[in-house]
């Protein structure tokens, strides 16, 4: 299985650190994933939707994991499991939405943090949240990428020949999953 920079069962992120924050953690996880893979401007679209599905998986089989063996989200150990498959999840949403909504030819480094900004800015419920709420979340970012799957059964589209109204819409998609995954951070940090 390929890592996306997720933080591994077991490793500590010191959630009991004061300074540590949902936003944190994602840009943490959105700087390992740049380690892991260099901004190819050849990358199509099928690529990006498929690294973002395979997160997805990987959360729903730890969420899954976790039911089974019928731990409590309250203890420490278990939180930092999920936060860091769906920190990943987020962060990964967040180099995919900001590969389509950039310019052609004219890469921003700070467009990566300026989405994420604007989605640790919303309103957010301060619950922590539970298992079903972390399956609901993982059915809604499914929901989001169904328009860029759709897009995808025909022909795998590079992202230089997208319209820019398509650009928009996927990008919009992939920031949806972003939001969903950072709430489910925002909660358990």
């Amino acid at each position: 299985m390929v890592s996306f920079g997720r933080i591994s069962p077991g490793s500590s992120v010191a959630m009991s650190d004061p300074q540590y924050t949902p936003i944190e953690t994602v840009r943490m996880l959105l700087a390992k994933a740049e380690e892991v893979y260099l901004a190819d401007a050849q990358l199509s679209l099928g690529i990006w939707l498929a690294r973002v599905q395979e997160t997805i998986g990987v959360a729903a089989r730890v969420t899954l994991a976790g039911m089974e063996r019928c731990e409590l989200l309250q203890v420490a150990s278990v939180a930092e499991e999920q936060v860091g498959v769906y920190g990943d999840l987020c962060a990964e949403a967040l180099r995919a939405a900001a590969r389509l909504l950039e310019p052609e030819r004219q890469r921003s480094a700070g467009l990566k943090d300026d989405l994420l900004s604007g989605i640790a800015s919303g309103d957010f419920p301060n619950a922590r949240p539970g298992w079903a709420d972390l399956f609901e979340t993982l059915a809604r970012t499914q929901w989001a990428l169904e328009p860029v799957a759709a897009a995808l059964r025909n022909e795998d589209l590079p992202l230089p020949a997208l319209r820019d109204s398509d650009r928009s819409a996927f990008g919009d998609s992939f920031l949806t999953v972003a939001r969903e995954a950072f709430v489910v951070v925002d909660g358990l940090c």
